[in-house]
């Protein structure tokens, strides 16, 4: 059965060494750029991850001419770049996605891509997907607005076709633009590798250009570091060490470093890594401790799990974005946090953790909703409860194939 059992080690003393995963949003970045770029330069530590072997064999097959219809499963940024990509790609094209991939922001993009001069249609009218996509050159007409319901993987995917456009682009975003670390990121490896986009204030001034790939190394990345920062912080840990991870201009989720830092747990940068360790002084005295996950929405479930097991009075805002990800994910760390014992409840797109009562004498099944975040963020339950079951384990490869293979000196593993 596709389900894993986890309780926790008595003798974890020891230095815990963690390989960890490189970025999965920086790969497939890269990926697209080198791609338009024509420039078959190597990219190193590429991540392993379901979501970029995806689109790395997706590039492969339309560029040998070996395939027109592609499957993206529930891949959200898979799906959204692959799109941008195909509407300025010669040919015919098909893309379908799981049933998920209908009920997130998928239309806002292609309704952006067609007052380009896109072809895309969809085959039903009751559903986004399958897709048609008739591959032409597009020009910008107008600048584009955007209001702060739209997911940052459509801003990037339209930066990273941008240079392709006649006319280039304009585009308009909100003063409260959701992830915007991530768009930031698009930005800086788009202009690294030759594209022409400026940024003044919220607009963004995208010149017609073309990319010039070079040989470059994917960071380790920050969101996957997340779990470890939380088990350091439960688990009062004083020795996780996780190999290559180094400071970040370019990932977002670098902030954990200081989320966490407010729960305790201390980070020390060496020259192959970084150690953490939990230091109790380093802990909030707030009454009601609060953090804003706009910009960190990806966090969000192994946040709130540590907020749980830390017994104390937390509130998590903005974080309306979680409805359209691989699952609803407020709505889902809420039921299953809340199945455990009822201290979490949801105001206003904010989520609160009340104090109160632990029994940790129990035996949890969890379900993970085959949300990959969601299995991870909930795994650390066993540091607190007696044993824990996790459904669709493999769910976990979307993002970090080798996530239980790297707790498990943490974990006994069945």
């Amino acid at each position: 059965m596709n389900k894993i059992v986890l309780s926790k080690r008595q003798d974890f003393n020891q230095e815990i060494n963690i390989k960890l995963n490189s970025s999965k949003s920086i790969s497939n970045r890269l990926l697209i750029i080198r791609f338009l770029s024509k420039n078959h330069q190597k990219i190193s530590n590429l991540s392993n991850s379901d979501d970029t072997v995806l689109l790395k064999n997706f590039l492969n097959q339309i560029e040998n001419q070996t395939n027109n219809h592609f499957y993206c499963k529930n891949a959200g940024t898979t799906t959204r770049f692959l799109i941008a990509l195909l509407s300025i790609t010669k040919g015919t094209w098909i893309v379908d996605a799981d049933d998920r991939m209908n009920e997130r922001p998928i239309l806002p993009l292609i309704n952006i891509l067609n007052s380009l001069g896109a072809d895309i249609s969809q085959k039903n009218e009751d559903k986004i997907f399958p897709i048609i996509i008739k591959g032409k050159e597009l020009a910008s007409r107008e600048e584009i607005f955007f209001d702060n319901s739209l997911t940052s993987q459509i801003i990037s995917a339209l930066l990273l076709i941008s240079p392709y456009i006649k006319n280039g682009l304009i585009i308009n975003l909100p003063q409260n633009q959701p992830s915007m670390p991530y768009i930031d990121m698009t930005l800086s490896l788009t202009n690294r590798y030759g594209a022409k986009i400026k940024k003044h204030d919220n607009k963004l001034i995208c010149s017609t250009s073309h990319y010039d790939f070079h040989q470059t190394i994917v960071e380790q990345d920050w969101s996957s570091a997340c779990f470890f920062y939380a088990l350091t912080c439960v688990g009062q840990l004083k020795n996780i060490f996780i190999n290559s991870l180094q400071t970040s201009i370019l990932q977002g989720d670098y902030r954990i470093k200081d989320i966490y830092e407010t729960l305790g747990v201390q980070t020390k940068f060496l020259p192959n890594g970084a150690l953490l360790s939990y230091d109790k002084n380093l802990l909030s005295a707030n009454k009601i401790i609060t953090f804003d996950l706009c910009d960190n929405p990806d966090v969000f479930p192994t946040l709130a799990v540590t907020c749980f097991l830390l017994n104390k009075n937390f509130e998590i805002k903005n974080l309306h974005t979680l409805y359209f990800k691989e699952s609803n994910r407020l709505k889902n760390i809420t039921e299953e946090i809340n199945n455990i014992e009822k201290r979490c409840k949801i105001v206003d797109d904010n989520f609160i953790v009340e104090q109160g009562q632990m029994n940790t004498n129990q035996k949890l099944k969890i379900c993970s909703y085959d949300d990959h975040r969601i299995a991870m963020a909930m795994s650390i339950m066993a540091l607190v409860f007696n044993e824990i079951t996790i459904d669709n384990k493999d769910c976990v490869q979307k993002s970090y194939p080798n996530f239980w293979a790297d707790i498990a000196n943490i974990f006994y593993i069945q």
